[in-house]
């Protein structure tokens, strides 16, 4: 593979979605590893948040699943109207998770109100972003295969905050991944129909 094949490739969209999703993912399993906690297990990722010894790779991970992501959405050319009704439905859900990391619950009641309005927002988008990429943008069997898989873990969310069961964080690991998923699929067909920007060689 040429260098100039090697760079183009690592401007694709779905290098950028993936390297985001990945960072996102590995500061949470390493915040897990810093401060093993079945107390963060029950509760929720947001419980890092909140601990001396892993708000920064908390944070980092946001900051880089965000950072890295919108950057890969500026990769597909916004010209056509898929294109651009899809950046900014993701735009949106990008948008909602800065305020997560933002808002140490533990700080007082408005800090925990908040944290807990902007987790709600972001939970509920990612499932309205996850209906649509389904059912409207794809409506392929492997986009359902996601869609499905999302809404269990949105189940396995609620039934975690109701006090049904005590894993949280695997069932919000699960929801994030899934929407990964659905969005990594959507880049695709994206890509395919020609919609991505176009590197010089």
């Amino acid at each position: 593979m040429s260098f100039s094949a090697l760079g183009s490739y690592a401007e694709s969209p779905i290098v950028h979605v993936v390297v985001g999703g990945a960072c996102f993912f590995a500061t949470m399993l390493a915040c897990c590893a810093i401060e093993p906690s079945w107390t963060a297990v029950r509760i929720g990722l947001s419980y890092y948040g909140n601990s001396i010894t892993t708000c920064a790779p908390y944070a980092i991970g946001f900051v880089l699943c965000i950072g890295i992501t919108a950057r890969g959405l500026l990769r597909i050319r916004p010209s056509h109207p898929a294109a651009r009704r899809f950046r900014h439905a993701v735009g949106l859900v990008l948008t909602l998770m800065v305020p997560i990391p933002l808002t140490p619950y533990r700080l007082d009641l408005v800090f925990d109100w908040l944290h807990i309005g902007a987790a709600t927002l972001l939970f509920l988008a990612g499932l309205m972003l996850g209906l649509w990429l389904a059912f409207r943008f794809n409506r392929t069997g492997r986009a359902k295969l996601w869609f499905a898989l999302e809404a269990l873990a949105a189940i396995s969310i609620l039934t975690a905050q109701l006090g049904v069961h005590d894993y949280m964080i695997p069932s919000e690991l699960a929801f994030q991944l899934s929407v990964l998923g659905l969005i990594v699929h959507s880049v695709r067909r994206l890509s395919a129909c020609g919609l991505e920007r176009r590197t010089s060689s």
